[in-house]
């Protein structure tokens, strides 16, 4: 369906490459599909600072435009930094027939797998129960009831009785030290 009325595509970040805690965890078939359909794909929003690369890319620029434009075959990438992708497109490394492997794609899930050991991680947990209206055995609640008003009630928010409150000597004299 897009195809009738655009022949491009911006996506983010995220929607080809998911992280949880700033790891890539997976890649998605989303960049694949569009261009199948014959839609041009543009990533979008490469950053040089830290905050917004992910752990995977070990904060460079250049190897994170290399995981999407080479790894991925993406058509374009947008910047706030156009010198960084400059620079990237003039890296002579990407003119040789091997690439050298500071310059590979990072691996979906690599990072994560090396730092982290299966075995220090904890305990899966237990799947959700689906409840269906026969598993409960409580009636509903009634509805709710308009509050009668009465004189002792005048004034008391939300139907509640109002009491005096009485102070003894000693605790007035508490109070007024």
């Amino acid at each position: 369906d897009i195809k009738k009325f655009a022949n491009a595509v911006v996506i983010g970040k995220s929607s080809v490459f998911p992280a949880t805690k700033r790891f890539v965890t997976g890649q998605t078939a989303v960049v694949e599909r569009l261009q199948k359909s014959q839609l041009q794909v543009y990533v979008e929003l490469f950053q040089n600072e830290f905050v917004s690369q992910k752990l995977d890319s070990f904060y460079d620029a250049t190897i994170e435009i290399n995981t999407y434009t080479y790894g991925l075959g993406i058509n374009g990438t947008i910047t706030e930094y156009p010198f960084t992708a400059a620079r990237y497109k003039r890296n002579r490394c990407l003119g040789r027939k091997v690439i050298p492997p500071y310059m590979s794609a990072i691996e979906p899930g690599g990072l994560l797998n090396y730092l982290v050991s299966p075995l220090s991680l904890p305990p899966a947990e237990a799947p959700n129960l689906v409840f269906t209206n026969a598993d409960v055995s409580e009636p509903p609640l009634p509805p709710v009831a308009k509050a009668l008003t009465s004189s002792t009630n005048a004034g008391a928010p939300s139907g509640q009785t109002r009491l005096p409150i009485f102070l003894s000597g000693f605790f007035a004299s508490l109070l007024l030290m």
